[in-house]
């Protein structure tokens, strides 16, 4: 173990420890877009920017090895204004989607700009125009106008799936991800490039314009539709003390678990949910209740635990 100061604050971590891991151990959140656990550090994004004492320039949280006593500020002025200026070149192509984007509430891009951004837009020329609602597969649905070029759908496709049906076509502000030419994403984990996209760039048609995210709640569960035992996270709609929804369970999403499904589910364990609703029972129905015993959704389990001790 190792000591460096985060924020001015004493911090333990292991050597070869990156910056961003050793703060999210500190409980500092530092800024992210292209960076994902799963993948090797790409620093495109270039939000995870941080000032260390004795270096001329701002580094990369997400690919600097932390070293002994080494000095770093994640909050400084310095870090502060890079952070603003990375934002305004960012959404300087982005479209003003939001209201209407199905990724609001969930995106990043949102979350950082009402941290660090609140500022007028500098750029007076006519944004670019790219492809909207372009279909890249199944449930898949790409608008290239809102895509940031963090490249996480790329590097998924091409070191998990190992099928890379996306790249970055063209240069500079041309550039573009997109589908080569007749070769649509098809594998068993499509659904994952809409869960880790951070932005509005790549949505599900599933979820697509069904509810609104900051509506739902989630639990956590196990995927039951095979063996593995993926772990998973239940995204579900409490209902309305007025009217009722159509449907309770709206999505379902990977939860990590390094020891059984890491960071992905498959799509059969992502779109296989319809059972949560169809048909299911709303009250508990017994042909004899023995004694006075009056079962309830607390208690039940506790009456079918005896029950089966019992054989």
């Amino acid at each position: 173990m190792i000591k460096i100061f985060m924020d001015e604050e004493p911090v333990e971590v292991e050597e070869g420890t990156t910056v961003l891991k050793a703060a999210e151990r500190a409980g500092i959140h530092i800024p992210h877009l292209c960076y994902h656990p799963a993948f090797p550090p790409e620093g495109s994004c270039r939000m995870c920017l941080v000032e260390i004492e004795g270096f001329p320039k701002l580094e990369l949280a997400c690919s600097t090895v932390v070293k002994e006593d080494m000095k770093i500020s994640t909050k400084s002025a310095r870090v502060v204004e890079a952070r603003k200026a990375v934002l305004e070149f960012l959404l300087a192509e982005h479209p003003l989607d939001c209201p209407i984007c199905d990724k609001a509430g969930d995106c990043k891009l949102q979350d950082y700009y009402d941290e660090y951004g609140l500022f007028e837009s500098q750029f007076k020329e006519a944004k670019e125009k790219r492809e909207k609602k372009l279909k890249i597969g199944k449930t898949l649905i790409l608008d290239q106008e809102r895509c940031i070029l963090c490249t996480r759908c790329v590097r998924f496709l091409k070191e998990v799936t190992k099928t890379q049906e996306l790249g970055v076509f063209h240069r500079g502000v041309h550039s573009s991800v997109n589908i080569y030419d007749g070769a649509a994403v098809v594998n068993n984990y499509t659904g994952n490039l809409a869960e880790i996209c951070p932005v509005g760039a790549i949505t599900d048609e599933d979820f697509r314009f069904k509810i609104r995210s900051w509506f739902l709640e989630e639990g956590e569960s196990i995927c039951p539709l095979c063996s593995r035992g993926c772990n998973i996270l239940i995204e579900y709609h409490p209902g309305f003390p007025r009217f009722n929804v159509p449907k309770r369970v709206y999505r379902i999403k990977a939860r990590e678990n390094p020891e059984v499904n890491g960071f992905w589910l498959c799509d059969r364990g992502r779109y296989g949910y319809s059972y949560l609703d169809e048909g299911r029972a709303d009250q508990i129905i017994l042909n004899k209740i023995e004694g006075e015993n009056v079962l309830t959704w607390e208690n039940i389990s506790e009456y079918l635990g005896k029950k089966i001790k019992s054989l």
